[in-house]
């Protein structure tokens, strides 16, 4: 079920309701017109897909989208055929990875396809396996249409029998969220999405992994990077034997939002064991130790020197495994927390 809502520059689509807040798109009718289609390319990663793949891409050109990238992330010989039927149709491009690299690895080779110059002002991307019903895909389009630089999820309301680990997953992500980026939002996890081009917005281009500076072997973290574990443990990995995290955090004005930014940064240098220093343009400036203690620190809307030394790194496990398994382990704890309580009351 969906519904729509607006909050700065995300919109999130909720199918099955009308939208609220926003007037209804000219472009959105049976069928998107073609000044709507034409803006997005619909970008479906693909891991051993089953024969809804074929289906659904039917269905995305019979709905009036133009442009389809598929990326095949490595799923073996053995799904050819059903790649090539999902890929027979005009306007339908098909990208391989020789061996799997994981859905995230794959929406970058299939988004950056689809945003190479010249190509699409953004890309809606969708599961192949049909979840995501093609009117609703045709939603996300038109509230794209409506806010061209607007990031839009396509938002699940949970309603009905959902499982246990879904439903607490989300939530965990949508506190976190909420305590970290001050936003709230009802799905973090949404795998329907409209993502504006990155030239779209202003005068950027896609980087290439993380930037090391040669000469100080700093990894260099700017802004909202800092909140993202695996960007760190890149640059590490790469070489890096501290980390500088340069933000400008005056739109959030005196709010907690400072405080709560310059606390990833604390993360961090406990899970690299990397000594941070920091410079926020309105505060909170300072030096982090691996053991997350701030040897130097600023208050907010301050100006200030920080002056002071960094010691050597400190090899941490994190580094080694990534965030992926310990996210995995802390929702396995907070699962086996639910489920043993309301089995010994059973019992």
């Amino acid at each position: 079920s969906y519904r729509v809502t607006h909050s700065v520059s995300i919109v999130t689509v909720f199918a099955g309701y009308r939208f609220a807040g926003t007037r209804r798109s000219p472009c959105f009718n049976e069928k998107l017109t073609g000044s709507c289609a034409a803006r997005v390319t619909v970008v479906i990663p693909a891991y051993r897909p089953s024969e809804a793949l074929p289906h659904l891409v039917q269905a995305l050109l019979a709905k009036g989208f133009h442009a389809i990238v598929l990326v095949d992330d490595g799923s073996g010989p053995a799904y050819d055929a059903i790649f090539s039927r999902a890929s027979a149709p005009a306007g339908v491009r098909l990208l391989r990875h020789a061996r799997n690299r994981g859905k995230g690895a794959a929406l970058r080779t299939g988004i950056a396809a689809a945003i190479a110059p010249g190509g699409a002002g953004g890309v809606i991307t969708v599961d192949a396996d049909g979840q995501h019903h093609p009117d609703d895909v045709a939603r996300v389009a038109q509230a794209f249409a409506a806010k061209p630089q607007a990031l839009v999820l396509g938002c699940r309301d949970f309603s009905g029998p959902v499982p246990l680990r879904n439903r607490s997953g989300n939530q965990l992500a949508r506190a976190a969220m909420r305590r970290l980026a001050g936003l709230r939002l009802s799905d973090t996890q949404t795998g329907l999405r409209a993502i504006p081009a990155v030239n779209e917005i202003g005068n950027f281009t896609q980087g290439h992994g993380p930037q090391i500076d040669p000469l100080t072997h700093a990894g260099v973290l700017i802004c909202w990077e800092s909140v993202f574990g695996d960007i760190a443990v890149e640059a590490v990995n790469a070489g890096a034997t501290f980390l500088v995290v340069s933000t400008d955090d005056a739109w959030f004005g005196t709010s907690d939002g400072p405080a709560q930014h310059a606390q990833a940064s604390t993360l961090r240098a406990v899970e690299t064991g990397r000594w941070i220093v920091r410079a926020a343009s309105t505060g909170i400036s300072g030096i982090i130790a691996p053991d997350g203690g701030w040897r130097e620190r600023s208050e907010l809307m301050t100006q200030a020197t920080v002056v002071g030394d960094i010691g050597a790194p400190v090899e941490t496990l994190y580094t080694h495994i990534g965030p992926q398994p310990i996210g995995l382990a802390a929702l396995a704890f907070v699962l086996l927390a639910l489920i043993v309580p309301r089995r010994a009351r059973e019992a």
